[in-house]
């Protein structure tokens, strides 16, 4: 590799063998992936109930987003809670 950015490109597809860790920090990417959310589902509430207010349907999104998979905060509880149907060690 010649120059630093050269490096720097080998660097970013070295693989060393170790599995990618988890998210140490999904608050971080929460309000992109909410705006991102929001954009995608106000046409579809909107057309599901025409008469609201934006408000309103901004409202129900977020309900929505609270429990979607999409959230990155119940990424990691849901990596936390570990596999579906298996016993949290308490």
């Amino acid at each position: 590799a010649s120059g630093v950015d050269g490096a720097t490109e080998l660097l970013k597809n070295l693989r060393t063998g170790e599995e990618p860790q988890a998210d140490a920090h999904p608050e971080r990417r929460r309000k992109a992936a909410f705006k991102d959310y929001e954009e995608r589902e106000i046409p579809r509430i909107r057309e599901e109930n025409p008469g609201l207010k934006l408000s309103q349907i901004k409202e129900i999104i977020f309900k929505n987003w609270q429990k979607s998979p999409e959230n990155p905060m119940n990424e990691a509880q849901l990596a936390a809670a570990g596999p579906p149907g298996f016993p949290r060690a308490t």
